[in-house]
């Protein structure tokens, strides 16, 4: 790789240190997540988190001490389900207990109680409980104008009760869809009259009030956490009312771009105390209704305003000491802290894909957007992750320009779909490319079956990668056959072409159309896809490498750092796949730079022409079996004998290339190399430092683990010595593609982080 290619890319790096510049860091969130959680377990006792033993019923219908007993114990422990905990952990095992011997006629306690049930399994005692808090959620609708299709704080008297209000109706929609989610049955008409009634009440300007027509002028007020519920509540309407089967591209809905768009314009309303109806207060409740658009919608800004990035920020700021959030008069510690800890843990969970937006070529030659004909698939597909693996996981949608390109690193997966033929510019090849370089795959799906897509994406893979092709996956590959679903025991065969480097795979596409199973969430019918995906997911991952959000393989070079030393090292151009891995060094040189003081640049060197002689080190990597001349074997040969340093590995561990390294050494320095290459380098070898002990513990890939003895962390490398140093340093398993730093299956080598420092103890020791 060339000079000028490592300078592009660490000022891409020094570009991405300015991305969401006021967030609050991953450790600082999952710093926030862990002390809210302890705060809620503080708070809680005689297994609830209620403020009085017994309610009086005569309370005023909100009251948390009346009529909404048990739901403060019910989203406390909703939150903590969401964070991570399970059903037995004591404090949420406690609680429901607690709740399924205590009812609750009130609709804010039932929606709660419902939102628990929905994300834990349930016995038959607990299924019981949840079914009847379910259909009084399903009864208490009101049924006429203005209030059919909303709730108010308890169920009605008699079904023409006119009280309703937005806030307790968001939360009964967000409950009876998760309930729904989890197979429990909603009437026919039930979403056609909540629908109704949301877009009934959206004011001209694209905002919701707390109520559409009142007396007091202030519960008619316009505010970021009415209009982030109706936007969140129409999301959930739509998808139950529209959804799309053929090739046709969804239409906007007016409704929420009116009310996105509102929320865009005025989105620092939610930080300001005296922006809300009823004296403020309400900034927890309303960022976790801004999270329910930003996980359901999968889009990573509202507006011009990264979402995740300014509610982050302002929650660990405003976090107490003990892990408690405050939320003004109405709002106990415990429901805001549990609104805070929930923001937290649906906007920080692990992005799987990313969904792409782009623009398409139609038969006209014009550009058109056709890039999302199936726009639940991703939303659904999480959704089933997040149940199968126990694990909340996210998607989002990113384009290749301005500050979405950014978010491509959250996710290991880029998906690219639709039914025409993708239309990039020079620019977005570049981002794109750069996104392979440095570890992500790159999934296409043909929309449709559509043919044009594929040639499409078959010649997007040719332009990013040439020398590459695609090929149908065998039954062996990895994909298919070492994921948590085998696909030879799939009823129906899943055809996927993958383009490979070699070493790990760039880009896939599969026949048949895979999303639009998805898109129906079409799980029973259809199960062989949701599986696929997961398969892929985990090959992308090497099934543990699943980061929270803000997390990435990619190290932000630090231009405020001053180093202290150089290494130039040449990488060796022969005839054959020389370079399977180019953003590993990209991407360990960005390490050095930050944490070593180290300034390290590689150019290309074609071997045969005399130019080894100028450099000091010089690394060998490759797969297959290539061919070198004499020439080029000669050269190799002045260069260790003029005292320069071969560092070698077969990238992913390629055996074929691992055999033709050691036949190559045998032929260039004879028969004492091959005798230097059977034994290992002890632990005391100068190239693991010089203190004589070894300062490198590592740990190898799942995929070399059958080779491996599971409990060995001493590297494998062989060393050819000369006068006394190490001259050849050889690895048959990869370093390359460990130095990417993404975890992917189907490579026997080091895990990413033993790679890196593999490689920064052997150039520290040469150097």
């Amino acid at each position: 790789m060339g000079k000028h290619r490592i300078l592009v890319v660490m000022a891409l790096l020094v570009s991405w240190t300015m991305r969401s510049a006021i967030a609050a860091s991953p450790d600082a969130v999952a710093a926030s997540i862990e002390k809210a959680k302890k705060s809620l377990y503080a708070m809680q006792a005689n297994g609830n988190w209620e403020s009085v033993s017994v309610p009086d019923m005569k309370k005023w219908g909100n009251d948390t001490q009346g009529p909404q007993f048990t739901g403060l114990t019910a989203f406390a422990a909703y939150a903590l389900v969401c964070a991570g905990d399970s059903a037995r952990e004591p404090h949420v095992a406690s609680a429901i207990e607690f709740l399924k011997k205590t009812p609750t006629p009130g609709i804010y306690a039932l929606s709660a109680r419902c939102l628990l049930w929905s994300s834990i399994n349930l016995d038959t005692a607990t299924r019981a409980v949840a079914s009847k808090d379910f259909k009084q959620l399903l009864i208490s609708m009101r049924t006429k104008v203005p209030a059919r299709g909303m709730y108010y704080y308890t169920a009605p008297n008699n079904p023409n009760d006119l009280a309703y209000d937005h806030s307790v109706s968001q939360f009964a929609m967000l409950a009876v869809w998760a309930m729904e989610q989890r197979g429990f049955e909603v009437p026919g008409n039930f979403w056609k009259m909540a629908d109704q009634a949301w877009r009934d009440h959206q004011k001209a300007d694209g905002g919701w009030s707390y109520m559409v027509v009142d007396k007091d002028p202030q519960t008619m007020k316009v505010t970021p956490t009415m209009t982030a519920a109706g936007v969140a509540t129409l999301m959930i309407t739509s998808q139950s009312l529209r959804t799309v089967i053929g090739c046709e591209p969804l239409p906007t809905d007016p409704n929420v771009a009116k009310g996105m768009e509102w929320l865009g314009k005025n989105f620092d309303l939610i930080f300001d105390r005296n922006a809300e109806a009823f004296g403020g207060g309400f900034q927890n409740y309303t960022l976790f209704g801004v999270s329910r658009i930003g996980t359901a919608s999968g889009l990573a800004f509202i507006g011009p305003q990264d979402w995740y990035a300014r509610g982050t920020d302002y929650l660990v700021k405003t976090q107490e000491p003990d892990g408690a959030w405050h939320g003004g008069w109405l709002l106990a510690p415990a429901s805001c802290t549990s609104f805070g800890l929930l923001f937290m843990s649906y906007g920080s969970a692990p992005v799987i894909v990313n969904k792409l937006r782009y623009q398409a070529t139609n038969a006209n030659g014009k550009a058109e957007e056709a890039w999302n004909l199936r726009p639940r698939d991703m939303f659904n597909l999480a959704r089933w992750i997040s149940t199968d693996s126990e694990r909340r996981v996210n998607w989002q949608v990113v384009d290749l320009t301005g500050r979405a390109s950014e978010q491509l690193f959250d996710a290991p997966i880029l998906l690219i779909g639709g039914n025409k033929p993708p239309k990039f510019s020079e620019q977005e090849i570049a981002v794109l490319k750069n996104y392979i370089n440095r570890g992500g795959l790159i999934v296409g799906n043909a929309d449709c079956g559509s043919e044009e897509f594929s040639k499409g994406f078959t010649d997007l893979g040719h332009v990013l990668e040439p020398d590459y092709e695609f090929r149908v996956l065998p039954d062996e590959h990895p994909i298919c056959a070492r994921q948590i679903y085998p696909a030879s025991k799939f009823k129906k065969k899943i055809r996927i072409r993958g383009l490979s480097n070699g070493v790990r795979e760039l880009m896939l596409i599969a026949d048949p159309d895979l999303s639009k199973s998805l898109n129906l969430n079409d799980i029973n019918s259809a199960r062989e896809t949701f599986q696929t995906w997961s398969n892929i997911i985990q090959y992308a991952t090497d099934k543990s490498g699943l980061r929270q959000k803000g997390v990435t393989q990619v190290s932000k070079l630090d231009p405020k750092i001053a180093t202290v030393k150089k290494i130039q090292i040449a990488r060796i151009q022969y005839a054959g796949n020389w370079n399977p891995e180019p953003g590993g060094w990209d991407e360990f040189g960005a390490e050095m730079h930050n944490q070593r003081k180290f300034d390290v640049e590689t150019q290309t060197t074609e071997l045969g022409k005399g130019d080894l002689q100028k450099h000091k080190i010089a690394h060998l990597t490759g797969t297959g079996n290539p061919t070198l001349s004499d020439a080029q074997r000669a050269e190799l040969k002045s260069f260790i004998d003029g005292g320069g340093t071969l560092i070698i590995d077969a990238a992913g561990g390629d055996s074929a290339f691992a055999i033709w390294v050691e036949a190559e050494l045998e032929k260039i320095f004879g028969s004492t190399a091959t005798d230097q290459l059977r034994e290992v380098a002890p632990v005391t070898n100068r190239i693991y430092g010089s203190t004589g002990q070894p300062n490198v513990a590592v740990k190898y890939r799942r995929f070399a683990k059958d080779k491996v003895p599971q409990d060995r962390h001493e590297p494998n490398l062989r060393v050819i010595e000369k006068d006394g140093r190490p001259a050849v340093i050889y690895s048959r398993e990869d370093i390359s593609a460990g130095l990417v730093g993404q975890h992917v299956d189907g490579i026997y080598g080091y895990e990413p982080e033993s790679a890196a420092a593999l490689m920064r103890s052997i150039l520290e020791s040469i150097h």
